[in-house]
């Protein structure tokens, strides 16, 4: 077995937890942020969950939601799709506000 492929594949699969360990940590941060901002009627943006109901939420919750989309695409482009970060991805839809 050569020794460098070898290293090289424990290093994708470290990197590959990282970022999915980056994944999950937005996706908490977003799922508390919509929950305070429903509690606190934060507004400025909306999110669509996938029952359809739509969230009020504040800006910089909308800002943590492109930044998980952002993650779950790098993901998606560099290890394949993968159905947990699928499902993670489609959980919220961005919906522009109408006032």
């Amino acid at each position: 077995m050569d020794v460098g492929r070898f290293d090289d594949r424990i290093e994708e699969v470290l990197t590959e937890d990282q970022l999915h360990a980056k994944i999950n940590r937005t996706y908490l941060g977003l799922e508390l942020r919509i929950t305070f901002d429903g509690l606190l009627n934060k507004g400025g943006a909306q999110l669509v969950n996938q029952e359809g109901i739509v969230i009020d939420v504040h800006q910089n919750t909308l800002e943590r939601y492109w930044e998980l989309r952002s993650l779950i695409h790098k993901y998606s482009r560099t290890y394949g799709t993968n159905p947990i970060m699928e499902e993670i991805k489609e959980k919220w839809n961005y919906s522009p506000s109408i006032n």
